[in-house]
Formats: structure tokens, C-alpha cells, sequence
């Protein structure tokens, strides 16, 4: 009961945000940490368990909002394609019911009588969506060194929105990267980027630049440079993609 009182105290003085993980609530920031987490509040004025529950209940519908917006690819949020496929209605189904609370009971502020609530989870379930339209397919190493840890690839020439199904094409129309290669990042300018990369310990990026993109997801780089990413992939190594955009 003396913890339960503290707890409740706490709470009261420095709200749920202290106690609680920050929210990711833009896109951008849900894809590059392939996690949502979101925070509901109840009314003033309620008893406990109601309060609870009303603040679940709106955790859930913000979850649910926030993550039917999420592009798939371009043309597409998840919402559409759980619409018109079947496989898409479930893994939507499946990632909102796997979302667990931050806190096992959620938060009551005795002070207000209201309650507060946080669901998080990782979107991993989504990523089957995503290798179902790739056809790039990971190749056997090569045995060469690769001498790049990391690639940034400066989208800033048309619309590029940061997608479950972004794709890199060569210059043929080759697709050579998807996102079954590994978690892309999104940043907004290469200053950026690099910044990134190196709190991360990757201290050799090789930086290409796309010629064109096409349906908002679609990178399309020139052959010098789609040939040196096809190079780095073949290598085998753990190389990090990072798309550089304008937002």
C-alpha cells in the first residue's frame, strides 16, 4: 500500500509523462524505431477503475488511428491495404491486439481522479507485409571486404515518403534493396545522417544519390551507383541503410 501511495503521489506531482515512456507518435519516428507507443487519459472526476478503463480505451483508439495512417507504401496506409486484402486485415489485427501496457495497471492521479494508460509494442508483425512485394533477395557473401559500413541515399529529387515498402532500384529497373536486407533509418537532411551513423560507431558511409523517385517509395539510382550498392550488399556485411529526404 506504501508503494501504491508514492506511486500515486508521484504522479500527482509530476505527471504521467514522468512516469511513462515518451510517446512516437509521427510516422517517422514509429519506422525508425519499429516501435509505437502512445499514452490515453480519462476524464477528471472518475473513480479508479473507471478511470482506467476509459484511459485504455483511448489509448487503444489513438493506437489505432496513428497506426492505419502508417504508409505502406506511397499510394497505400496500412488501413487501405487491410481494406482490400485479407493478409493485410490480419497482421493490422495482430499488431494492435500484441500492444501491451507500459505499466501493468495503468496510472491513477488521486489528486484529479483520472487516470492515465500506455500501450506499447514493436510493428515486427508488419514486416511480413513489406517482403511479400520484394523480389531483391539477400545473395550469398562473396568473401570481398567491404570498405562502407553504412549508405546514404539523398532522396531529395521528388516526393519520397518513408515507407513499410520502400524500395532501391538500379538504373534497369533491377530492384537490389528492400527492407528484408535490414531496418532502414529516414532523416530529413545528410547532416543528419551522418550524425546518426556515427553515434551508432559507423564511421565509413558511402553517400549515392538517387536519379528519381517514383511512387513516392521507389528510390531509382544511376548504374555507377546502383553497381556500388550492389557491390556493398554482395559483401555480405552489416550495412546500414539511411534515406536522406525532404520533408
Amino acid at each position: 500500500m506504501l508503494l501504491c501511495f508514492l506511486f500515486i503521489f508521484s504522479t500527482a506531482a509530476y505527471g504521467a509523462d514522468s512516469a511513462f515512456p515518451p510517446e512516437t507518435l509521427s510516422h517517422l519516428d514509429i519506422l525508425n524505431s519499429g516501435r509505437i507507443t502512445v499514452i490515453g487519459s480519462s476524464p477528471e472526476g472518475l473513480k479508479v477503475n473507471d478511470a482506467l478503463r476509459r484511459a485504455r480505451i483511448e489509448a487503444e483508439e489513438k493506437a489505432h488511428a496513428i497506426l492505419s495512417d502508417l504508409p505502406v507504401s506511397g499510394l497505400r496506409t496500412l488501413e487501405d491495404a487491410a481494406l482490400f486484402d485479407n493478409e493485410s486485415e490480419h497482421v493490422f489485427r495482430e499488431l494492435l491486439s500484441s500492444l501491451s501496457s507500459c505499466k501493468s495497471k495503468g496510472i491513477y492521479d488521486k489528486a484529479k481522479k483520472k487516470g492515465y494508460y500506455c500501450l506499447t509494442g514493436r510493428i515486427d508483425p508488419l514486416e511480413i507485409l513489406a517482403e511479400k512485394s520484394s523480389a531483391a533477395v539477400k545473395s550469398e557473401p562473396d568473401g570481398t571486404a567491404a570498405e562502407y559500413d553504412s549508405v546514404i541515399i539523398n532522396a531529395a529529387v521528388g516526393v519520397f515518403v518513408p515507407a513499410l515498402m520502400n524500395r532501391i532500384y538500379a538504373a534497369d529497373g533491377t530492384e537490389i534493396w528492400n527492407r528484408a536486407f535490414g531496418h532502414p533509418v529516414y532523416v530529413t537532411d545528410m547532416p543528419d545522417a551522418v550524425t546518426l551513423l556515427f553515434q551508432e560507431g559507423r564511421r565509413k558511409p558511402l553517400s549515392l544519390n538517387a536519379e528519381r523517385v517514383a511512387s513516392y517509395t521507389d528510390v531509382y539510382l544511376g548504374k555507377t551507383a546502383s553497381d556500388e550498392l550492389k557491390r556493398l550488399l554482395s559483401a555480405g556485411t552489416d550495412v546500414k541503410i539511411v534515406f536522406a529526404f525532404l520533408k
